[in-house]
């Protein structure tokens, strides 16, 4: 269940709603949330691993072009930030290594249950959700629910994503019909081995929180010891 309030990201400026207070959509008997996917969520396999059954999905893209994607979240996967607040880039420019064809990010918006939700959100690890607006191919827009970075577990800097990760988001692309320029530009991005990969992958505050833990814990042990 979620609960608390989110942390604020930068990818609007105004207020947002815990999670828990979410006012869903009514179709019929059924409550459902509008939510859009621009990373490996688009794939049919990774939502078929997760247990999700959509109920719709329409390729849609994010109507703030202010919004980027960057591949900043820990471990290379990709997250959203809006121009100019997420610091410096590997180039030291404040903009993404990799610029979509229009600077619009696009991706899918599905509608489902709130109990897919939830199995959507216990499977990201270290994102949290926001709202987002989304206009379909169609010309409709939405107030989406989104997974960006959670502050902790955001890299510096951009890196190059894996190469797994990307097929799985070109797979999405491709099987849901994305723009055919924004699928050349998703092909057109690095890629490195998912084996391997350098410590500028996983420099992240909760990273460096977690040592201090342990360090903490160890001088508590030693102190222990020594007092005996």
């Amino acid at each position: 269940q979620f609960q608390g309030s989110l942390p604020a990201l930068g990818l609007d400026e105004q207020p947002r709603t815990p999670p828990g207070h979410l006012q869903p959509q009514t179709t019929g008997l059924e409550k459902t949330f509008v939510t859009f996917a621009y990373g490996a969520n688009m794939n049919f396999v990774t939502l078929a691993r997760r247990g999700v059954k959509v109920l719709s999905r329409d390729p849609a893209f994010v109507v703030d072009p202010a919004v980027q994607l960057v591949f900043k979240h820990q471990g290379g996967y990709a997250t959203l930030e809006r121009a100019g607040d997420g610091g410096s880039s590997v180039s030291g420019k404040d903009e993404p290594r990799f610029r979509p064809y229009d600077g619009r990010v696009h991706g899918v918006m599905y509608r489902v249950t709130r109990e897919d939700f939830e199995k959507l959100a216990k499977r990201e690890g270290g994102y949290v959700v926001q709202e987002l607006q989304v206009q379909t191919y169609d010309g409709s827009q939405y107030t989406a629910l989104v997974f960006v970075s959670n502050p902790m577990f955001k890299l510096p800097q951009e890196v190059i994503p894996t190469e797994k990760y990307l097929a799985r988001v070109r797979e999405g692309a491709r099987d849901n019909y994305l723009d055919p320029a924004y699928q050349a530009f998703l092909s057109g991005i690095s890629t490195v081995p998912g084996a391997g990969l350098g410590s500028e992958y996983y420099n992240t505050p909760s990273k460096y929180m977690g040592y201090s833990f342990l360090i903490v814990a160890a001088l508590i042990t030693l102190a222990f010891f020594f007092q005996r």
